[in-house]
């Protein structure tokens, strides 16, 4: 006698908060070392700024300390958190008022979106299958 005993398990991932564009959220540390702050997102993502400790800081959209007007964190402080959801692609340029080698970059990229579809077909003993797989930027 051969007894098999099946037991499945379900789990079940909580997804991950999005904004009400239903972009991702993405945090950024915003210290002297800005290595990390030149960063890839998706239209409609929003990116979160945090500062903590140390120089006064704020975050301003420009190109060599001059603001465009795209976004502004208002006056430099010593702690703070600051969040902007880009809604079109591009190149964002961003620094810190008061401290001038704070300089990074946003690349705004659009969503890419991939299908995959597969037949299955199965003819006497022979089973043939085909995937395809499209991507649309």
């Amino acid at each position: 006698t051969t007894t098999t005993t099946t037991t499945e398990e379900t789990i079940t991932k909580e997804p991950a908060p999005t904004n009400s564009y239903g972009g991702n959220f993405v945090t950024i540390i915003w210290e002297t070392d800005v290595r990390a702050a030149s960063i890839d997102v998706l239209v409609g993502d929003t990116v979160i700024w945090e500062w903590f400790t140390g120089p006064l800081l704020n975050v301003i959209s420009g190109t060599g300390h001059v603001a465009d007007g795209v976004f502004n964190s208002g006056l430099p402080t010593e702690s703070g958190t600051f969040n902007f959801t880009f809604l079109s692609p591009g190149r964002y340029e961003y620094f810190s008022q008061l401290q001038p080698s704070m300089e990074a970059v946003i690349t705004v990229l659009e969503p890419t979106t991939t299908t995959t579809s597969t037949t299955s077909t199965t003819t006497s003993s022979t089973t043939t299958s085909t995937t395809a797989t499209t991507t649309t930027t």
